[in-house]
């Protein structure tokens, strides 16, 4: 008896090993057969849509989605029927709802991007892809539809670029090339214009008074300026002639040089300045330069500068200082912070600023405003602190202007330590050719 019941229990468990060894076999073949059925209802989907059968087509996704309701792919092309029906709002929520499931899915990416195109939301599709090639910065459909985006909404020179990448990673790419012919058409390579800065401090320091004219050519090596500026103040005009180049030196770093002379008291005998720019990455830049401004033979200060500024969707932040550590004022530290908010281009924002110490440029011009120089070769360096805002709107293709005004304070000589507030502002007016 003894015998038969352990026989008995041999024999379960040998059929319980069995059927573990088996289990997964089973499970592997099931997954197989639920993976082949997904994959085939998948393709008969597909191809009723391309006969343009989409309610068939939605029904055989539906049956792949009961078998994986995370199916990406059926969720994915599910989206994009849906909006070949003209239900873009139903489409737009599903491949939303793909990226939130996984959103490096590329493909999701793609097809959100087309169906806010086909409902004439351009600039958001515009904003999907950049997401997109934020995950895959080399893929090719994307880049061709950030290119293709760009150009349709006018901003010529991003088209420009983004093509230049494409063509870089596919040279005979067909849509990079028919651009690339089309860009040479719209892209407005010369700019001439001219900027009025006014602070009005009174009795204090006498009103100052800033002209600039310029002269802008974007070269195929990087952009250069030519300005003439003219600086009224303390019933004294004088005039410097500069200019600036950014050459670009790799796909990431670009330079800043500058160059000016003056006769004029009101301006430095002789400034240069030279300044690396390089792309961090995820929407950061960051700067690291020299400034070199020479008054007189004694009063000749070199100021270390360095930048640090980030792009995020439609906004763009920077903090600059300037340190001086050679012959410079007493006042040696100076900070720049700017905030911005675009709307339909680059070219069209709103801004905040507000600048601390001893300011020799402002936006890459000249600056004379905090210096009074009525004592031959005593010259001042006051420190100011500014706060504005910025408006820069755009009138056509080829027009532009912005336009800032602020409340500023400004160091006394006399008592020291002690500020008198004014007001300032500024009108800059540019026509692309």
């Amino acid at each position: 008896m003894l015998k038969n019941l352990s026989s008995a229990i041999f024999n379960r468990f040998f059929a319980l090993c069995v059927v573990l060894l088996l289990y997964p076999l089973y499970n592997i073949a099931q997954d197989k057969a639920t993976q082949d059925l997904k994959a085939q209802y998948l393709s008969s989907a597909q191809s009723k849509s391309y006969d343009k059968q989409y309610g068939e087509a939605l029904d055989l996704l539906e049956k792949a989605l009961s078998l994986d309701k995370n199916f990406l792919e059926a969720k994915t092309f599910k989206a994009r029927i849906l909006g070949f029906q003209k239900n873009y709002e139903a489409g737009i929520n599903e491949a939303k709802e793909v990226l939130r499931l996984d959103r490096n899915y590329i493909p999701a990416y793609i097809t959100l991007a087309d169906l806010f195109y086909w409902d004439n939301r351009t600039e958001e599709a515009l904003n999907t892809v950049n997401n997109g090639l934020y995950f895959a910065k080399s893929n090719l459909e994307l880049l061709e539809k950030k290119a293709d985006y760009e150009y349709k909404l006018g901003r010529y020179e991003d088209a420009a670029e983004t093509t230049q990448t494409l063509l870089y990673y596919d040279p005979t790419n067909e849509t990079g090339v028919n651009l690339k012919k089309l860009l040479k058409k719209e892209i407005l390579k010369n700019n001439v214009g001219v900027i009025y800065n006014f602070d009005s401090y009174g009795n204090i320091l006498g009103n100052a008074n800033a002209l600039s004219f310029y002269y802008t050519r974007d070269a195929d090596r990087g952009p250069w300026t030519i300005r003439l500026n003219e600086a009224i103040r303390n019933n004294q005009v004088g005039f410097q002639i500069e200019g600036d180049w950014y050459p670009r030196i790799s796909k990431k770093s670009y330079l800043f040089l500058n160059l000016g002379f003056s006769g004029s008291p009101l301006f430095p005998s002789t400034r240069a300045g030279i300044e690396l720019f390089h792309n961090l990455g995820q929407g950061w830049e960051g700067s690291i330069g020299l400034r070199y401004l020479r008054f007189t033979q004694d009063i000749r200060p070199v100021l270390l500068t360095a930048s640090l500024g980030k792009y995020w969707k439609n906004n763009w932040a920077s903090i600059r200082t300037f340190i001086s550590y050679d012959q410079g004022p007493d006042n040696t530290t100076a900070y720049i912070l700017q905030y911005r908010r675009y709307f339909s281009s680059k070219d069209h924002w709103v801004g905040l600023l507000a600048a601390f110490g001893y300011i020799p440029e402002l936006n890459g011009v000249t600056s004379t405003n905090n210096l009074d120089t009525q004592t031959a070769g005593n010259i001042q360096f006051f420190n100011t602190r500014r706060f504005g805002i910025m408006y820069q709107h755009v009138f056509n293709k080829k027009w532009w202007a912005r336009f800032a005004i602020g409340v500023g304070q400004a160091e006394n000589e006399r008592p020291t330590g002690t500020f008198t507030t004014f007001p300032w502002g500024s009108i800059q007016i540019n026509h692309k050719f």
